[in-house]
């Protein structure tokens, strides 16, 4: 017993692992499990607080690469940790290299089109067209489309996708603030609770 860990460490490992695999919104019925069970860290709290923001491990993430480097979440967390080090183009191929080994991974698909389709909107079509059928239960998904909406000056189209970001995750900071700022474009009358809520959501991250 006393070499197993307990049942709440378990949930501080899985979230942490979920968290430097850029599985983030995944980790966080753990994070507040721990809080609800009053086995909560200062770590995890500051995990819950902005989970948009990506962990920055690169010891254990060397570790993974050794043991199985070609394991799609050992990948996955090596282009999570490219991105940290601002080296997104460093993180194309290794996203590629993990859709092609797990194509139902929804968050390396997510990572995949930030980086790209929002820059290249070409790409878009692409992207969207290769998504798992579970994708649209992701709020980076949403997220995604929303930013290609907007630069295609779809005000009304992007609103839509960073509201069913929030829908599926009200507590996604990135989300909240885009479909605040489509809203203050759009002269919506809901824009002012948005804009308070992104500016509630920045203060505590």
């Amino acid at each position: 017993h006393e070499a197993a860990p307990t049942f709440e460490e378990v949930k501080a490992r899985i979230a942490f692992l979920l968290g430097i695999t850029g599985q983030k919104w995944k980790a966080m019925p753990y994070l507040l499990d721990m809080i609800r069970d009053k086995s909560w860290s200062l770590q995890s709290l500051g995990i819950l607080a902005d989970l948009e923001r990506p962990l920055e491990q690169p010891d254990v993430v060397a570790q993974c690469i050794q043991f199985d480097p070609d394991a799609p979440l050992s990948l996955l967390a090596l282009s999570n940790q490219k991105i940290v080090g601002g080296n997104p183009d460093e993180a194309i191929g290794l996203l590629e290299k993990v859709v092609a080994l797990d194509p139902d991974l929804v968050s390396a698909h997510s990572i995949l089109g930030e980086i790209q389709a929002t820059k290249d909107l070409s790409v878009f079509s692409r992207w969207n067209s290769n998504l798992p059928n579970t994708a649209d239960t992701h709020p980076d998904i949403w997220l995604v489309r929303g930013l290609v909406s907007r630069s295609l000056n779809r005000l009304e189209l992007a609103a839509g996708c960073f509201a069913k970001a929030i829908q599926i995750c009200p507590e996604h900071r990135r989300a909240t603030y885009q479909l605040g700022q489509a809203l203050v474009a759009l002269e919506d009358s809901n824009q002012n609770l948005i804009v308070d809520r992104a500016t509630k959501q920045m203060e505590l991250s």
